[in-house]
């Protein structure tokens, strides 16, 4: 060949290599999964599932052509949750297992290619759990006051897990310690009597943990004044443990220990008109130092008002700010309360 039929062939080669690559690439793009002619927003989303870089990382092709009308011609490598569980750490070993993790169906919760919401949720966590429990979701947009939890960010995620838990109710940690790790002040070291619900680690035997009709998300009914007239129907809330007897006569020698001879004293605060006293201006809820979960000092207005309950084997006494010394004694009605000791600090 002549110097100058190789030169020509030499000029004509770039060319053909760029036809060739060319063709190659417009090739690619036709067979990519992810072509406009396909599936083009499979993977358009914020979050993309990292697999998804290489589809035969979970689907493989099982007949050629493909696409094929009415044939399926890709399965995936394994059925879900093995699938998932490949690269995922296994869950449902604990006590407690979500059902759609129990079905061994990951993608009733996440999108497996991509998604505009955390962890390839399928949709916001408000909507995809209220999508099952529509009971609890009904409640709450019912509800005049619902938990700060369930309207937070991570809303149903704040207190339970998704997948399984040795708790009940898929808790992430058990019920007293989800309550108390929010509700930091409601029970301290300090308290060494705590009320039996607190005790037995069971703050929904008076709050409902979603949302509900009653302030401070009581179960029941409570005043929220100081003073609430007892009448059959009045602090249920409290009377759904303990029995009415407590405050329903006037005379006892049996339905309390509060009590001067028979005379019963919790009838004489509670039990009377216009300003009966709500339990709360004694008692304290959650736990004290006192017995009978007697509080030290309660809240009226803008005063504190220490209480100076002192118990003894057949009575008390305490010194309120609200009235004078008093004591009570179930042996020894009528007895006067004794002089209070001086405070060596004080000389």
């Amino acid at each position: 060949m002549s110097p100058r039929g190789v030169l020509s062939g030499l000029g004509y080669a770039p060319i053909l290599v760029g036809v060739l690559l060319s063709t190659g690439q417009d090739a690619a793009a036709q067979n990519s999964c992810v072509t406009a002619q396909c599936h083009a927003t499979l993977l358009t989303k914020t979050n993309v599932h990292p697999p998804s870089d290489s589809c035969d990382s979970c689907h493989e092709s099982v007949a050629a052509p493909h696409p094929q009308n009415g044939a399926k011609t890709f399965k995936l490598t394994s059925e879900p949750p093995e699938l998932c569980f490949a690269c995922h750490d296994a869950f449902g070993e604990k006590g407690d297992v979500h059902p759609p993790v129990k079905e061994g169906m990951c993608t009733t919760c996440h999108d497996p290619h991509a998604s505009n919401e955390p962890k390839l949720l399928a949709q916001p966590v408000k909507d995809l759990c209220t999508a099952c429990h529509d009971d609890i979701s009904e409640k709450v947009e019912k509800a005049p006051v619902v938990h700060a939890a369930v309207k937070g960010e991570k809303g149903c995620a704040s207190c339970h897990s998704p997948h399984a838990s040795d708790n009940p109710k898929l808790l992430l940690n058990p019920e007293k310690e989800t309550c108390l790790g929010c509700h930091k002040t409601i029970v301290t070291q300090a308290m060494t009597v705590l009320h039996g619900p607190i005790k037995d680690g069971k703050c929904t035997a008076c709050h409902d943990p979603h949302g509900g009709p009653n302030a401070k998300l009581l179960v029941q009914e409570f005043p929220q004044g100081p003073y609430a007239p007892y009448t059959d129907q009045e602090y249920a809330l409290c009377f759904s443990c303990h029995k009415r007897d407590l405050v329903q006569s006037r005379d006892t020698s049996s339905a309390t220990g509060f009590r001067d001879g028979e005379r019963n004293l919790h009838f004489v605060h509670v039990n009377k008109a216009p300003k009966g006293r709500s339990c709360v201006l004694c008692h304290a809820v959650h736990g004290g130092t006192s017995p009978k979960l007697i509080a030290d000092s309660v809240a009226f207005g803008t005063w504190s008002l220490p209480l100076k309950f002192a118990k003894t084997e057949t009575g008390g006494s305490c010194a309120p700010g609200c009235h004078k010394p008093q004591s009570y004694d179930r042996q020894r009605p009528g007895k006067k309360p004794e002089a209070p000791k001086a405070n060596p600090s004080q000389g």
